[in-house]
């Protein structure tokens, strides 16, 4: 009786243990429940993302299984430098109502390096955590402004004793045009703009040629490139460090404090002493991550805004709510093939002017894809800057931007600053331009 006990026992532990083998195999979650497109501002499919311990706004996830056991995470507007990245064969762990997952991969797009992933997904809802470190790069790092500093500037003058005597009728050769130099301070703002040797004609001066460099403070010339250069002492008060960090991100350190002008300061510079004392009282913040991000491509770096997060953190620190509705209106008009004409239709409604296509177009293009910005490092010096070809572009709009500015007279300086654009729309103009370059001055920690 005993033996017949037993075997039913261990016949009834075997099927048991075979039912909880079948249960086990059975996904927890139909895979049609939980595959989708999740995001930010989804109501049906919600996802939490979270990029270096900190929300991000802006990017969607699409997960995807077959088998329930691995599945696929593609992300995309969410690693900088690259619009989608697919993260293959995460492994899926079962609990009583949803998934978990945790892994890290490489990733090549136009940036690379690696993502360390961990979350969870249940129906109707995706929690992910990115963490990314980009491949090695040496321009990573923090970076204060570019101190005041001599440096040598050259221009095309003309032989003045010669021209003097042309005019005057005892000279019957034109006057010879030569390149001399000159010590001027440099700033946090890097200007270099070089144009070729002109010819004498009935004009003599090219239109906005002579605007190039300069020589001396008795010159209108010289005055307006000095103001120009040291236009850097309103950005000394509100900027004192920028890092490039190696996830992507790009934060600074910042102040929101009043500022102080004073014109000597564009007309003479500014010396490192008047701008410690200038910025001791200035109370600095550290900008919230994930607003935007940078990366290398062809020999560039690129500047990329996060659109949706810095419009989420505009709203929010003017103690307004849902951001998705603005979001979701810029969205529209990005992705519109024919978003140049609405851009222009809004601009003409609320400011009463249109701006070039190829203006618009220019601008869609940094907010997709990021500003292009040029890199050079000379002397412990890192210049970040834009160059000929897209100021040319921009400079098609200064004439605009001169009503405006004398309009609104920005702190008081409208005129100063327009009489500045005009002398660049001049040059233009002039078509002998050969480089121009504008940008930022920076020095590494």
């Amino acid at each position: 009786m005993k033996k017949l006990f037993y075997l039913m026992a261990f016949i009834s532990l075997g099927m048991l243990s075979a039912c909880n083998d079948d249960d086990d195999a059975q996904p927890l979650i139909p895979a049609e429940k939980i595959n989708g497109t999740y995001d930010g501002s989804s109501e049906t499919l919600a996802l939490a993302l979270t990029y270096g311990g900190e929300p991000l706004v802006g990017g969607n996830v699409s997960f995807n299984t077959t088998d329930s056991k691995t599945a696929s995470l593609t992300l995309k507007n969410v690693i900088p430098g690259a619009s989608e990245v697919t993260i293959d064969n995460v492994q899926l762990i079962g609990t009583t109502d949803a998934y978990t997952f945790s892994g890290s991969s490489a990733f090549t797009r136009a940036a690379s390096g690696t993502i360390e992933y961990s979350g969870s997904i249940k129906e109707a809802q995706l929690e992910l955590n990115i963490n990314v470190t980009m491949s090695a790069s040496t321009y990573s790092g923090k970076y204060a402004l570019g101190g005041p500093r001599m440096g040598t500037e050259e221009k095309w003058e003309w032989n003045w004793d010669e021209y003097d005597a042309f005019e005057a009728g005892s000279r019957n050769d034109p006057p010879t045009i030569e390149r001399i130099t000159a010590s001027n301070p440099f700033t946090c703002l890097y200007l270099r703009v070089d144009v070729e040797q002109p010819a004498y004609n009935a004009t003599k001066w090219p239109e906005g040629w002579d605007y190039v460099d300069y020589i001396d403070g008795n010159n209108i010339v010289y005055n307006y490139s000095l103001m120009l250069r040291n236009a850097g002492v309103l950005l000394y008060q509100v900027l004192q460090s920028v890092t490039l960090e190696t996830d992507g991100n790009i934060t600074a350190n910042y102040s929101s404090d009043a500022l102080q002008i004073d014109t000597k300061w564009f007309t003479s510079g500014i010396t490192q002493k008047e701008i410690e004392q200038l910025t001791a009282a200035k109370t600095w913040k550290t900008s919230p991550k994930n607003l935007t991000f940078w990366f290398e491509k062809d020999g560039m770096i690129y500047v990329k805004p996060n659109i949706a997060a810095i419009i989420t953190q505009v709203l929010a620190d003017s103690g307004q709510g849902d951001a998705s509705i603005i979001i979701e209106m810029v969205n529209q008009i990005l992705n519109n093939e024919d978003a140049a004409n609405t851009i222009n239709s809004l601009l003409k409604g609320f400011l009463k002017f249109e701006l070039e296509p190829a203006t618009i177009n220019l601008v869609l293009s940094w907010v997709k894809d990021g500003v292009p910005l040029n890199i050079k490092s000379e002397d412990g010096h890192t210049y970040l800057y834009l160059d000929k070809e897209t100021i040319a572009i921009l400079a098609k709009e200064f004439p605009q931007l001169n009503t405006l500015l004398i309009e609104s007279n920005p702190m008081e300086m409208g005129s100063m600053l327009a009489s500045i654009l005009q002398n660049f729309t001049n040059l233009f103009k002039s078509g002998v331009i050969q480089e121009f370059n504008v940008g930022l001055d920076l020095v590494k920690q």
